[in-house]
């Protein structure tokens, strides 16, 4: 299984590029007394992607994949099987290299 897949894209994700929060859906707080108190209702998960550099062919599909009407369907070993998340764009960097222009993207994938 590839490391990610977004809508049937590929993703390269640079080394030491990808990492994991866990958001909670609630409150929590602590009481006079000390004891917590919890509403919590769920957990969901958000992952911070950096791309390795990108052909700017590869990078333009995957900003279309990203921008797509939420939820996109996102899978691989990273996600450890299929989620449906709503993505985000948070920048976009242009490599210059002695070939053709590079492009890394970094993005949010928010669970659904």
């Amino acid at each position: 299984m590839p490391f990610l897949t977004v809508t049937g894209q590929n993703v390269p994700v640079a080394v030491g590029g990808a990492s994991e929060e866990v958001e909670l859906i609630g409150d929590r707080a602590r009481a006079f007394d000390g004891t917590m108190r919890s509403t919590r209702r769920a957990t969901k998960r958000k992952w911070q992607v950096k791309t390795a550099p990108m052909t700017a062919a590869d990078a333009t599909s995957l900003r279309t994949k990203l921008l797509a009407t939420p939820p996109v369907t996102c899978s691989g070993d990273l996600l450890g099987g299929t989620v449906s998340c709503d993505a985000e764009i948070t920048g976009v960097e242009f490599v210059a290299t002695s070939g053709a222009e590079r492009q890394t993207i970094e993005f949010t994938l928010h669970e659904v």
